[in-house]
Parts: C-alpha cells; sequence; structure tokens
C-alpha cells in the first residue's frame, strides 16, 4: 500500500549501480504474491515505488527495489515521464534539504482494473517529501495519465488530503500541533 524511507544527501548520491532484476517476494504468500507473467504484455510498466535511484547506497537495497511488492502497474508515460522527473526532484531535495523521508503509494480509490492475476491497477499515485529539520512535507497526487513533467506543481495537495484520500494516517508520531500545523499547509514547489 505505501513504502516509507529516509534519504539523506548521502543516500541520494549512492553509487550502486541499477540492477533490473526483477523478482517475485517470495515472502509474500503465493496466492497473494505478483509475478512476471502479470505484467507481461499488460501495457504497464512495472512502476518502483521506492525508486532504484533512490536505493543505489547498498547491494541490499538496490536487489530489494526490484521486489514486485515495490511495483504498481504504472502508464509506460508517466513512469518514464512525470513520475521520473518527481522522483529526480525528491532526490534533488534529499541533497538541498540533506535529510528527508519520502512516502509513496498507490491511490487505489475508485479502480477496479486489474492485470494478470489480480494486480490492482491504481488510479494514482501520491508522494510526500518531509523535510525533516523544518518540520515541511511538500505532497502530490499523481493521477495514472501521461501528464507533462512542468504541469507537476498543479497536482501538489496538502498531506491532509492524501490521508483523506488513502485512509492513512502520516506523521502521527509528530506532536498534535506540530503534525496538524505541517499537514494542513499546501506548498508551492519546492525549488
Amino acid at each position: 500500500d505505501w513504502v516509507s524511507y529516509r534519504m539523506t544527501e548521502t543516500t541520494a548520491q549512492g553509487t550502486v549501480k541499477r540492477t533490473n532484476k526483477f523478482a517475485e517476494d517470495k515472502e509474500v504468500p503465493v496466492q497473494f504474491r505478483a509475478t512476471l507473467a502479470d505484467y507481461h504484455r499488460s501495457g504497464y510498466d512495472r512502476g518502483h515505488q521506492a525508486p532504484a535511484a533512490d536505493m543505489r547506497s547498498t547491494t541490499t537495497r538496490m536487489k530489494e527495489s526490484f521486489l514486485l511488492t515495490n511495483m504498481t502497474p504504472q502508464l509506460p508515460e508517466l513512469n518514464r515521464g512525470a513520475w521520473r522527473i518527481l522522483e529526480e526532484k525528491a532526490r534533488q531535495w534529499a541533497i538541498t534539504y540533506k535529510d528527508v523521508y519520502v512516502i509513496t503509494g498507490p491511490v487505489f480509490t475508485g479502480s477496479d482494473e486489474s492485470i494478470g492475476n489480480g494486480v490492482t491497477v491504481p488510479n494514482g499515485y501520491y508522494k510526500i517529501v518531509m523535510d525533516i529539520e523544518n518540520k515541511e512535507a511538500i505532497a502530490f497526487i499523481i493521477p495514472q495519465e501521461n501528464i507533462q513533467a512542468s504541469k507537476l506543481a498543479d497536482y501538489i495537495v496538502t498531506v491532509d488530503e492524501v490521508e483523506e484520500r488513502t485512509g492513512l494516517d502520516f506523521f502521527s508520531e509528530l506532536p498534535d500541533e506540530e503534525e496538524e500545523a505541517m499537514e494542513s499547509k499546501r506548498m508551492k514547489m519546492w525549488g
């Protein structure tokens, strides 16, 4: 349903090479496990939730980023276009702000399409990047469409809106006042 990880200036600039070795996650019971066959000729990419480029700090992290539990069916135009640019921006923000949390996941509300043996196709995705030091977060909800990377700022929302659309509660460990202030603020595009 989601991935969450901390990315620092150092880990954002890791040097481990991309493997492209997609694999089933053997920790998931077979009846619930996505397979490579599910994606074959589906018209969808295996879209990373935690991007391989964010996992270049260790070989283990890189390998784990290619487990199918880290994938969702994503339109190639989105995966290779605006979504890729947003992932690059998150890495740049980790370098700029030195230490960020990244939370990414699919939006399944209203999704009724699936591929293969029941792998649900999300109708959108969210990404939240929190600047840890300044207690600020920028959030996006991106539709499963071929959107222009130059229009990413049009998809900025509040963290509260992501929570409302997904039913999840982010940053609940923060003091209530800090959490409420951060989650209710709609940010402008970070530099």
